[in-house]
């Protein structure tokens, strides 16, 4: 998929379409291939640094880390660094746990592919 925007229109019949100033965004599905450091401290504000592709500078750019159940999800805005690599901080978490590490460009789809960062005392 080329990313790209289009002006989104309905039509029941393939004929008439609604008149709409409605974007729609193609995007790239970002990768995430490493993260450094690999482990931080339960109190959170590590600074992971992620590289893998297909990054977007976007105001919905986050890091996303489920935990060990997958519940809670937890998330920290993102610094955009380029399209390979992103920065962000580590949020807190109660006990010593591992997460998959993901990253939102839209803040609602997360990458499919996760990396762990375990929280340590």
């Amino acid at each position: 998929v080329v990313p790209s925007s289009q002006l989104l229109s309905l039509s029941l019949n393939g004929v008439d379409f609604t008149p709409s100033h409605d974007m729609y965004r193609y995007t790239e599905s970002p990768l995430v291939h490493t993260i450094w450091p690999t482990e931080g401290s339960v109190m959170g504000s590590s600074i992971l640094t992620l590289k893998g592709q297909g990054f977007e500078d976007s105001p919905e750019l986050k890091c996303v880390f489920r935990l060990h159940n997958n519940f809670p999800v937890l998330t920290a805005k993102a610094e955009f660094i380029s399209s390979t690599q992103l920065t962000c901080p580590t949020p807190a978490v109660d006990e010593p746990t591992q997460t998959t590490t993901h990253v939102t460009v839209n803040g609602v789809d997360a990458t499919v592919n996760g990396v762990m960062f375990e929280y340590i005392d």
